[in-house]
């Protein structure tokens, strides 16, 4: 019976989402089962991730996301999983959505603090969980944007501050370390080659961004075809930042 009541908890939890402060673990820790209450969050959670594509979207709807991601993490600790590898794997992917939203929401200071854990974390278990190396690049991704982004934000602010220099060092530092580890895996070089030159770029290294960018695209164009998204993707970030190079 209780198991019936979900799909109306999900419609009310989401009648009630212009108010992310109605989703909180008072309100869900009546539900007995904490597999299926992170069933009903998973499925909360996507419904905004769509919701979040729209370019109107409010912004409510990224802290609703966030208090979900918050919960799902609380509720997954009453779980006891079989195969703890598929658990830890399933938090990176937790943390990474978690690290994005902050970075979207331009929670900077809060994103860095939260990746650079994130990272630590990983950093830690990836001799114990060797399979863990296919998370790597989102971790790595995820933890150098929100020190890009931070730059950025102090970039074109007028407060009058230095940008922290150092937050772009680290990022390039990572990103340089991570550019070689996925070179089949086109989707993710292209996520990884934009950041990176993005970086690049900061720093008035454009010729080198270009040389790293160009043969991204030959290669895109070569395996997924010029009509892919991805290799859409590429040449609009060409065309945008670096045609003239």
């Amino acid at each position: 019976a209780r198991n019936g009541i979900i799909p109306f908890e999900m419609l009310l939890a989401l009648s009630k989402l212009y108010d992310p402060d109605s989703l909180t673990r008072q309100s869900i820790q009546d539900i007995d089962n904490a597999f299926v209450t992170n069933d009903a969050l998973v499925c909360l959670n996507w419904v905004l991730v769509e919701a979040d594509h729209i370019d109107s979207a409010p912004s409510h709807v990224r802290y609703s996301r966030l208090r979900i991601l918050l919960l799902m993490k609380d509720v997954n600790k009453q779980n006891h999983y079989p195969d703890n590898y598929y658990r830890i794997k399933q938090v990176f992917a937790e943390d990474k959505q978690i690290g994005n939203i902050l970075i979207d929401i331009r929670k900077y200071q809060a994103a860095i603090d939260y990746n650079s854990q994130s990272y630590e974390k990983f950093c830690d278990l990836i001799n114990q969980y060797p399979a863990l190396k296919s998370s790597r690049s989102s971790v790595v991704h995820t933890y150098a944007r929100s020190l890009f982004e931070i730059y950025i934000a102090f970039l074109r602010s007028d407060i009058g501050i230095d940008p922290p220099y150092h937050c772009l060092e680290v990022a390039e530092r990572l990103m340089r370390e991570e550019f070689i580890e996925h070179p089949d895996d086109l989707p993710t070089l292209a996520n990884n080659t934009c950041l990176l030159c993005s970086i690049l770029m900061c720093q008035n290294k454009h010729t080198e961004a270009k040389q790293i960018l160009s043969p991204c695209i030959e290669k895109s164009q070569r395996v997924l075809g010029p009509s892919h998204m991805v290799t859409k993707h590429l040449l609009a970030f060409d065309a945008r930042h670096l045609a003239h190079i």
